[in-house]
């Protein structure tokens, strides 16, 4: 429970070569609230401004950018030992909505590992979070 800050982000493939889907400084939050709700956002760091003055007039060439360096999921989960299930209700990836997705997890002092085998740009690979309490955000 509490509100997590991304300290990294990186997929290894089963060669053992390092990727970062989000650049080498992503940035993002990691929300679990006690009624177990949780929210994830991660972006590419730092955001580019588009043209856009308001929510329909980005270009189509814009609108692919945002979508590339963005991904965030929300809804319910639940904690089984060293598992986290997070069971999606939204998703920038519509393909995920409904599903429930396993992450092996790990908490030393302030800093929680998640990690999770997935499949980018058609290998197999690793991935592996790492993020850091976020203290003095939470909610009185």
């Amino acid at each position: 429970v509490g509100i997590w800050k991304l300290k990294s982000c990186k997929l290894i493939t089963e060669e053992g070569q390092t990727l970062y889907p989000f650049g080498e400084t992503p940035s993002g939050y990691l929300f679990y609230e006690n009624h177990g709700f949780m929210s994830l956002h991660i972006t590419r760091g730092p955001q580019k401004p588009n043209e856009a003055t308001g929510l329909t007039d980005i270009t189509a060439e814009e609108a692919r950018d945002v979508l590339m360096d963005y991904f965030s999921y929300c809804g319910k989960y639940d904690v089984v030992e060293n598992t986290i299930y997070h069971y999606i209700e939204m998703s920038t990836n519509p393909n995920w909505v409904g599903m429930a997705q396993e992450r092996r997890c790990s908490l030393k002092d302030d800093v929680l590992t998640i990690q999770n085998p997935l499949s980018y740009e058609k290998k197999e690979v690793q991935l592996a979070l790492v993020w850091q309490r976020a203290h003095g955000l939470e909610s009185a």
